[in-house]
Parts: C-alpha cells; sequence; structure tokens
C-alpha cells in the first residue's frame, strides 16, 4: 500500500511536471509566433512561475483524477485478463484525456490547460499521461 502510495505520488509529479513544461513552451512558441523576443531566460523564469503556481493548482487535480482512475482500471483488472502494464498505462490517458476533452466542457468549454489548445498540445498530453500510468506500473510493480 504504501509503495502504491510512493509511486502514485511520484507518478502524479512527473505528469503533472512535463503538462506544465508542454504548456511553457506552448506558450513561448506563441509568443515567438507574434515577433515577440523570447530569450532563454524567459523560459526558464516562465517554467519556475508555472511549475510553482500552474503546479500548485495541477497536482491535487492530478492525484485525485489520476487515483480514480487507477482505481477504476484496478477493479477492471480482476474482470479481465489485460496485462498490468498497458491498464495502468490507459489508466494515465484515460486521465488526460478526461483532463482535456470532458474538463473544459463543464467548465464553460475554455481549455484549463493553455498548452492544450492545439492538436499537437493534446497529443503530446495524452502521450504525458500513458507515459505517466505506464511509469506508475513501474514504480509499483510487485
Amino acid at each position: 500500500m504504501i509503495k502504491n502510495t510512493y509511486g502514485l505520488i511520484a507518478t502524479s509529479l512527473v505528469i503533472t511536471f512535463f503538462i506544465v513544461i508542454q504548456t511553457t513552451v506552448s506558450n513561448i512558441l506563441w509568443l515567438k509566433e507574434m515577433g515577440l523576443p523570447t530569450p532563454f531566460s524567459l523560459f526558464i523564469d516562465n517554467s519556475f512561475h508555472d511549475l510553482s503556481y500552474m503546479g500548485a493548482l495541477l497536482l491535487p487535480l492530478t492525484l485525485i483524477g489520476f487515483s480514480c482512475c487507477l482505481l477504476t482500471i484496478k477493479f477492471s483488472l480482476r474482470y479481465f485478463g489485460v496485462e498490468r502494464g498497458l491498464s495502468y498505462a490507459l489508466s494515465g490517458f484515460l486521465y488526460t484525456s478526461l483532463l482535456i476533452f470532458v474538463v473544459p466542457l463543464l467548465i464553460g468549454g475554455n481549455d484549463m490547460i493553455s498548452g492544450a489548445r492545439s492538436e499537437y498540445g493534446k497529443i503530446y498530453i495524452l502521450l504525458i499521461g500513458l507515459m505517466g500510468g505506464y511509469l506508475f506500473s513501474i514504480l509499483t510493480k510487485k
């Protein structure tokens, strides 16, 4: 049980970190497209700022949402003989797809994560969730 808790916290931190960094990169690229100067120091400053503010909001949401998806998958593992790594990877994919497709519908159609506005951003965040779920299966391997 403790191993699962540490795995959940570590995986949630990794997922949150990569989503926040992806959002920062997306915002910096948008500024660059608008013709504004974007030195590397801007990326570093915005990364720390986004990690401290957006990360603080996204981490509890990730802990709760990812654990709900993990519980759903864990119960389904008992009835279907799906491989553990694949099922937990699907759980991470399910969490991030809920985050970028369902939550915006609940809050009036606005994307909660600015990095998920483009199709590439959505794909990247879905891959982050897939990777996070697989990481959880590795961290909690018996």
